[in-house]
């Protein structure tokens, strides 16, 4: 198999179905659609099977639900990164054996248990063949993470949403406790457009500040390094504008604006997990959120209860004030670190707007504690 092939899929489950002589026929545009989130379906004569759900349960499990009993005829994995000539060496073979079928609602629920345990928060690739009693065959892939069981209690802390160059717009998150971020998702909603952000593997302690920049500038790419190493001195690595020498700096690769002053801000503890903290900002003569996009994502949050306020714009914190120098700011932070050993601490932490401010004037502080002055 091609490194072609097997890299085409990543970032989505590709699926690629129907009976082969269905394989024969041309595909249109009009035959696409896309089920469950983030499946793609490719036409063809499509009865069955379909597989309806891909989750990952464990660092050696994962679970597959398909409409009709199916035969895996095929299974195997490997690291995403790895190239053409690595990628046979470095595939692990699943053994089929190892399934455990369940009969549910909706289907046929298979769980899989590998045969190697997979390294938190590493991107790898399944790829698998099914087949029906009648015969109808489907072929797949899925790009994952390795299951994270360490994942930090991680909050976010401030939010820059103007550009100056060669200042790009962040987002900063305050760790109330020691993990691993690898396969942490933050998603933020701006217009109609949602951009998710999977963190890769770091190790970070109880106190340290994490700052993802949401661009990189193309004179500055070279020195916009991950800071993914777990001693102290691998903080100071990134020398791009804005890196912060005492905390975490992560970078987006591209340069293109994925937040605005009306947003939506979400934060996962893993693809399809849950939510642990969410943000709502908005401009105050925006009488609505400006997308089905931004207006479903801030419902999730406070379906969660994440979000205690409402979902609607009126809800949000006000960014009227926000510039290239005025953050939006939390401002409960030591509050919430101080209340953790408490046995009654809840988790995730319910999030108000009143518990952010726009600060003042050059009181943005990436990377630091964060300014109480407001802006006037």
């Amino acid at each position: 198999m091609s490194k072609e092939r097997l890299f085409r899929f990543l970032g989505e489950i590709a699926i690629i179905a129907g009976t082969v002589s269905a394989l024969c026929f041309p595909v249109t545009a009009a035959s696409c659609r896309v089920s469950p989130e983030g499946v793609t379906i490719i036409g063809g004569d499509y009865v069955s099977p379909k597989l309806l759900d891909f989750v990952v349960t464990g660092r050696d499990s994962l679970k597959l639900v398909f409409t009709d009993e199916i035969q895996l005829n095929s299974m195997y994995i490997s690291p995403s990164s790895a190239d053409a000539s690595a990628f046979e060496a470095s595939r692990i073979d699943m053994n089929i054996l190892d399934i455990e079928k369940t009969n549910v609602d909706e289907g046929v629920e298979y769980k899989l248990i590998m045969p190697e345990k997979t390294v938190s928060g590493k991107e790898y690739v399944l790829f698998a063949e099914a087949e029906d009693s009648k015969g109808n065959t489907l072929s797949f892939s899925s790009a994952f993470y390795g299951y994270n069981e360490l994942v930090p209690k991680l909050i976010l802390s401030e939010v820059r949403t103007e550009a100056s160059k060669p200042k790009p717009e962040f987002v900063e998150f305050y760790c109330l406790s020691e993990g691993n971020t690898g396969g942490m998702v933050i998603e933020m909603v701006y217009k109609s457009a949602s951009f998710k952000y999977t963190f890769p593997p770091a190790y970070v302690h109880a106190g340290e500040y994490i700052v993802l920049h949401l661009r990189s500038y193309d004179d500055q790419k070279a020195s916009c390094l991950d800071e993914t190493e777990s001693d102290v001195l691998s903080l100071s690595s990134s020398s791009a504008a804005d890196s912060c020498p005492n905390a975490r700096d992560f970078w987006c690769p591209e340069n293109n604006k994925v937040i605005g002053k009306t947003s939506v801000f979400l934060l996962w503890e893993r693809s399809r997990g849950r939510m642990i903290d969410a943000l709502l900002i908005a401009e105050s003569e925006k009488e609505s959120w400006p997308s089905a996009a931004a207006g479903d994502a801030a419902q999730k949050a406070v379906l969660a209860d994440v979000w205690i306020d409402g979902p609607s714009v009126t809800d949000a914190v006000c960014s009227d004030k926000v510039t290239a120098t005025r953050t939006v700011s939390r401002q409960n932070i030591a509050e919430i670190a101080d209340s953790l050993p408490d046995p009654d601490f809840i988790w995730p932490v319910p999030v108000s707007a009143s518990d952010w401010i726009v600060v003042a004037t050059s009181q943005a502080t990436p990377g630091k504690e964060n300014s109480s002055k407001p802006h006037y």
